[in-house]
């Protein structure tokens, strides 16, 4: 029965660290910083038309798409305007931990949805001891200000868009 655990374990960690190198912006991480980071990291489960996010609220974890796929609106003349959607290996809610801003989207599952959470401490310092991958997202957030997509002033960027595979929304 140990035996067998520790080889699931094993698999799991195996097929985990495939999925976040391969799949993620967490691809520029060594291999033995994906290991550590494994550690970090809390699955979380979400049935379908649940909120992850509230537009307003204070940033405590960042999310990493396992599985599902989630919608992301945000406020915009009193109403909900839909801005894009997200899915396997997107990520979102490292905005607000960057800059200490509160969330500036609500996202909302579509489907039955799995994540990975990391809390504010393990992606500071996460940023701390991987340069690169902060330097990218610093770029990411740059072009967003170049290419206007989340300008303030706009309420979302068209549907064409929502799956550029590209850019993720700064929530």
């Amino acid at each position: 029965p140990k035996l067998a655990s520790y080889v699931e374990k094993f698999m799991n960690d195996s097929a985990l660290r495939d999925f976040l190198r391969t799949s993620t912006f967490l691809e520029a991480l060594k291999p033995q910083e994906i290991t550590s980071l494994l550690d970090q990291l809390t699955e979380k489960e979400f049935a379908a038309d649940t909120t992850v996010l509230n537009e307003g609220d204070a940033g405590d974890f960042m999310y990493i798409v396992r599985s599902g796929q989630l919608k992301v609106e945000r406020q915009s003349n009193g109403s909900q305007q839909f801005v894009r959607y997200l899915r396997e290996g997107e990520y979102f809610g490292e905005w607000a931990l960057m800059t200490g801003e509160a969330r500036s989207a609500t996202v909302t599952t579509l489907s039955d949805t799995r994540c990975f959470s990391l809390s504010r401490d393990h992606f500071d310092a996460l940023l701390e001891s991987a340069p690169k991958l902060r330097d990218q997202l610093v770029e990411r957030f740059r072009r967003y200000q170049i290419d206007g997509k989340l300008d303030r002033n706009k309420s979302s960027i068209s549907e064409s868009d929502a799956f550029d595979g590209e850019d993720n929304t700064e929530l």
